[in-house]
């Protein structure tokens, strides 16, 4: 069963995403393919709110918790 839950403020979720991106050097689109999401998934969290599982393997990528790319907060 694929998980339906999703995180609200997805424009907050994706400023957050681009800064950490930025700072470790890493290219929105060499995320989402290091990731394992498809191309232009990530730019679509302007507008929407992204699933948990997604967010799950964009953190994996950065390597960063899930707090502190939803919520901006360094552990």
């Amino acid at each position: 069963m694929r998980n339906k839950f999703v995180m609200k403020g997805g424009l907050m979720i994706y400023d957050n995403i681009v800064t950490i991106a930025a700072e470790k050097g890493i290219s929105i689109k060499k995320l989402e393919a290091q990731a394992g999401i498809g191309n232009g998934t990530i730019g679509k969290w302007r507008n929407s709110d992204p699933q948990v599982e997604t967010l799950m393997k964009v953190a994996k990528a950065l390597s960063v918790s899930l707090e502190e790319l939803v919520k901006g907060i360094k552990p």
